[in-house]
């Protein structure tokens, strides 16, 4: 049977540091949803036989776009998004970070995005969230200085990685999100 769902006003988190010791923090909450977009990356197979159409198309993976406008929520870990290397200074950077690498290095961070209304009755068989562990924030986080109020928007790109201690995950996992809640998730204050 067909019906609605409501996921609920998604409360976002977001995971810092480097797995297993990964510190969790209450980012807030969106103005309008969280937009979460799954992708296939594939790529075309040429043969004489098929023309100018592929003889068949490979399958390399998938990729996630995660995004949201920011209404209430921590300036504080706002800015760690903004320093866009895993909590380094906000607006500096070390002569040896040019080039860094995400995930090898550290500096991926890790997104839990929920559903809290997951949890009715009726709503029981939605998914209770979304788990990246490896994100990296892709478009500018702009900081508007007014006498209104700021609503951020931030964007963020999932790139899979193996990851052994991802819940959902085993030994050797290539894991791009799970629907699995984190250790790290802090309650909401």
């Amino acid at each position: 049977m067909s019906k609605f769902y409501i996921p609920g006003p998604a409360p976002i988190f977001i995971g810092v540091g480097i797995s297993p010791s990964i510190t969790g923090y209450f980012l807030g909450y969106s103005e309008s949803g969280v937009q979460v977009l799954l992708s296939p990356l594939t790529e075309d197979i040429a043969a004489d036989y098929a023309g100018a159409m592929p003889a068949d198309v490979a399958m390399l993976g998938e990729e996630a776009r995660i995004s949201f406008t920011l209404a209430r929520y921590s300036e504080a870990i706002l800015n760690i998004l903004a320093s866009f290397l895993n909590a380094k200074a906000i607006g500096s950077a070390s002569a040896n970070q040019l080039g860094s690498v995400y995930v090898q290095e550290g500096n991926s961070l890790q997104v839990w995005v929920e559903s809290p209304y997951q949890v009715k009755t009726d709503l029981t068989d939605m998914i209770p969230g979304f788990f990246f562990p490896a994100v990296y924030v892709t478009d500018t986080i702009d900081q508007p200085l007014s006498i209104r109020v700021k609503k951020p928007n931030v964007s963020f790109r999932a790139i899979p990685t193996f990851a052994p201690s991802t819940p959902g995950g085993g030994l050797n996992t290539y894991i791009l999100y799970t629907t699995v809640k984190p250790s790290w998730v802090p309650s909401i204050s």
